[in-house]
């Protein structure tokens, strides 16, 4: 049996709050505007919590109604909840089955930080000490918390009734999904904030193909996707590599425009309220300069697009750096490279997270200054692994389309605070978590280093 289809692009939306409800509402308006096509098909259920749930197809383009709605779907629905996403699945495999699927969770996110803590006693009382570090000069103000064991779900939080997804539900929400549909879903998108992470992807690996998320906070504007859907319906033929590369690209293009435009409109405004009688070419010359002044304070955002089946080599040396990093924490002279590289990595707006391509490089680099490249001329092997282990991380990150990360876009690059995140990050904590179940730390034993880390530097002892 021939599928007709070329793509569904099905969106998956918590919006609990208005911060997230007005741009959805929004989005519904747009898409409508646009439509679907004989080839591509747009689905989406939006939980608009105390407003109820709805599900729409968006209707061919030039049809009416714009939006067709699913009036079997009861309007209550725990949106956060592995059941209410496996439904919406069954409905999208019922009605718009395709060749290759584009499925967005759009909504709140927080990576892997949603879980209780592990052990029955608080491994670290709240404290805070003063490590100082072998940079010159420098001294680093450290908090550890105690481990919690209430669960924090983070992922599409629903509040009525208050549930969310945790990173593990993220895993067999998907493996049902990709068995419902009977193929990978070619692209998972991460319209959430914070979700670009290597434990993300070896939770979704065995279910998708492609994942593109982003290592910091998203704008509760989210993703453009009339841009994207438009790009889509007038290339059905595109594969999902291309499609997702259309997908940063214009997320970047969307944010670089809208941050240009805010700035305009600001400025004119401000500078004629406070100069009414200034003349046009005064005002043009204002608007040039000042727009040039205000490069520094532009919209910082990220995206990137990560091939899945890499994931497991990634994480293999991942794994194979762990001992290397637990022998680098036994070793007095050297173990506070560790901790530099740790606070001079690029973090994100949850500090736990780095940039895992960053991390490796300042290791590799700590590991070259003193004091620690003379420990390191009495531990050469111990210095060479890390640096060698360090490199190849790197190397399999690369972005030229042949590594784990395919490519990635910043706004504004030459400035943005964020022109060295390389698209994949990684949990490197203050406190410890419930981490030990991720598919990820279950095959590097990440947490058995992050459990050596915390005691070598947090314990108080």
């Amino acid at each position: 049996m021939s599928i007709p289809l070329d793509w569904t692009v099905m969106v998956y939306i918590a919006a609990p709050d208005d911060n997230l409800l007005v741009p959805n509402l929004t989005l519904l308006d747009q898409l409508g505007k646009i439509g679907s096509s004989d080839r591509v098909h747009v689905v989406l259920q939006i939980d608009m919590s105390a407003l109820g749930a709805k599900r729409f197809f968006v209707n061919i383009g030039g049809q009416s109604p714009t939006l067709v709605q699913d009036l079997t779907l009861p309007p209550r629905q725990n949106t956060g909840s592995t059941e209410a996403f496996i439904d919406f699945v069954n409905f999208v495999k019922a009605n718009h089955e395709a060749k290759h699927y584009l499925a967005v969770l759009n909504g709140h996110g927080h990576g892997v930080q949603d879980f209780p803590g592990d052990e029955s006693q608080p491994l670290f009382e709240v404290t805070t000490s003063i490590v100082t570090s072998a940079h010159a000069d420098t001294t680093l103000t450290i908090g550890a918390a105690i481990t919690s064991n209430i669960v924090v779900p983070q992922i599409l939080p629903d509040n009525d009734p208050v549930d969310a997804l945790t990173s593990r539900e993220l895993k067999d929400a998907f493996e049902q999904a990709s068995q419902i549909l009977g193929t990978k879903i070619d692209i998972v998108g991460f319209d959430a904030c914070l979700m670009s992470m290597i434990e993300i992807a070896m939770q979704i690996k065995e279910s998708a193909t492609l994942m593109v998320g982003s290592e910091q906070a998203i704008p509760s504007k989210g993703w453009p996707y009339p841009q994207i859907v438009d790009k889509l319906i007038l290339n059905p033929d595109l594969e999902p590599p291309k499609l997702a590369e259309v997908i940063v690209s214009e997320f970047v293009a969307f944010y670089e425009a809208r941050d240009e435009n805010n700035r305009l409109k600001q400025s004119v405004t401000e500078m004629l309220i406070n100069n009414p009688s200034m003349e046009p070419g005064q005002l043009a010359e204002k608007i040039v300069d000042g727009l040039a002044e205000a490069a520094s304070q532009k919209e910082q955002v990220m995206l990137a697009t990560c091939d899945l089946a890499k994931a497991e080599g990634l994480s293999d040396t991942i794994g194979a750096l762990v001992p290397q990093l637990s022998q680098c924490l036994k070793i007095p002279e050297l173990n506070l490279a560790v901790l530099r590289a740790r606070f001079a990595s690029l973090s994100f707006l949850d500090s736990d997270f780095l940039d895992l391509f960053n991390f490796c490089g300042h290791l590799s680099e700590a590991l070259e200054d003193e004091p620690f490249a003379t420990a390191c001329s009495d531990n050469a092997g111990v210095c060479q692994q890390l640096k060698t282990t360090c490199e190849a991380i790197k190397d399999q990150i690369s972005e030229d389309g042949t590594g784990f990360v395919i490519n990635r876009g910043i706004t504004f690059s030459e400035t943005s605070a964020l022109k060295n995140a390389r698209g994949i990050s990684i949990y490197l904590p203050l406190i410890l978590p419930l981490y030990h179940e991720l598919e990820f730390s279950k095959q590097t034993n990440w947490h058995g280093f992050l459990k050596e880390y915390m005691t070598t530097f947090f314990s108080g002892g």
